[in-house]
């Protein structure tokens, strides 16, 4: 009976998650399941994802904290991809939480694998999921942890037992229940699109802010979009959307250092875009023509300089990227356009005769 159980369980799983892919077309969250494969390719980017997140390790050893390795991942790349998650859920802990929770980790599913108080079939289940999430990140789905921690050996060791006044565990639970309930409530309006009501609740929720900036951009608010990024960069540096943003602002109001110096940043986080190198040059390109049509010829020069390093910049990240880069779906592309090399090479002739 269990059997028949189990496997009923099993196929309306598999019916009920190809029914949601044929609804929604997403596969990003149980449709997933359906699109697992060995292809060298994806086994090739998870190859790279570890080894440009390990050294990370080193320079965050308590880890940093829950998506952090999403806004630190595009500076550290060296390859083209996008991964908020690290695709190993071991490497993914230490990111997030640090090495010495995840040694704790560690040791309660090896402790829990061979442990006499779980059935056989407990203990393969265990071993299946501490296998699979070296190559995947399960645990970031919240059901599958909790039924893994479920599933762990709780039963043996010492039990102690502690004291607590039935009227401090209703006030205690109160206040976790509540601000649950509030952040939830918060990312909510976030999923359905409310940004504006869920940064109230949240100022510094940096995806809510995010799309709100995006809507500013959008308008051509420069404005607007300006504030935002500004409130955005002081909880998290490391967006280079904010930095863009306020590259356009300053450009916007003839500030031509800081746009420089923004556009720089942004470039040093986003720096497999071509595209981005391309408008930078137009940007300081502007700042030349400005000056020069107010005789400024020496703070010309100073951005005439920037545009003819443009192709060292460049040739900087092709030299740090890894040969497995070019083993993916998507090559770096390293070849500015023609009309742009040109322009820089004009640069470069002023910059020799000056």
């Amino acid at each position: 009976e269990l059997r028949i159980y189990f496997i009923a369980l099993l196929l309306v799983t598999i019916v009920g998650t190809i029914t949601y892919v044929l609804i929604t077309h997403n596969f990003n969250t149980i449709g997933r399941y359906l699109t697992i494969s060995v292809d060298s390719r994806s086994l090739q980017e998870r190859l790279l994802y570890y080894k440009d997140a390990i050294p990370l390790i080193l320079k965050y050893p308590f880890g940093m904290g829950y998506m952090g390795y999403s806004y630190i991942q595009p500076q550290i790349q060296t390859g083209i991809y996008q991964a908020a998650y690290v695709h190993n859920d071991y490497l993914q802990l230490i990111l997030d939480i640090g090495i010495i929770p995840t040694i704790i980790f560690g040791v309660a599913m090896a402790k829990s694998i061979i442990s006499k108080n779980n059935s056989k079939s407990l203990k393969l289940f265990l071993l299946t999921i501490a296998l699979h999430i070296l190559l995947d990140f399960e645990l970031q789905f919240l059901i599958i942890f909790l039924i893994l921690v479920i599933s762990l050996d709780i039963w043996s060791g010492k039990e102690f037992e502690f004291e607590v006044s039935k009227m401090v565990v209703i006030v205690t639970g109160s206040i976790f229940i509540a601000i649950y309930l509030y952040f939830a409530l918060t990312t909510f309006f976030h999923y359905i699109e409310k940004d504006e009501i869920s940064a109230k609740m949240y100022p510094i929720y940096t995806e809510a802010n995010i799309q709100i900036a995006d809507k500013y951009m959008k308008i051509e608010d420069l404005i607007n979009a300006n504030k935002i990024a500004s409130k955005i960069l002081e909880t998290n540096k490391e967006l280079g959307m904010a930095h863009n943003i306020k590259a356009y602002y300053y450009l916007n109001n003839n500030n031509w250092n800081l746009m420089a110096q923004s556009k720089k940043r942004h470039l040093d986080i986003n720096k497999y875009d071509i595209n981005e190198y391309e408008n930078y040059v137009l940007m300081l390109s502007q700042a030349i023509e400005y000056y020069a049509k107010n005789d400024e010829m020496e703070k010309a020069m100073e951005y005439v300089k920037q545009v003819v390093e443009v192709p060292s910049i460049i040739e900087k990240v092709k030299s740090s990227t890894s040969n497995i880069a070019y083993e993916l779906k998507e090559v770096p592309n390293f070849e500015l356009k023609e009309n742009v090399q040109k322009y820089i090479l004009t640069m470069k002739g002023v910059l020799e005769n000056d």
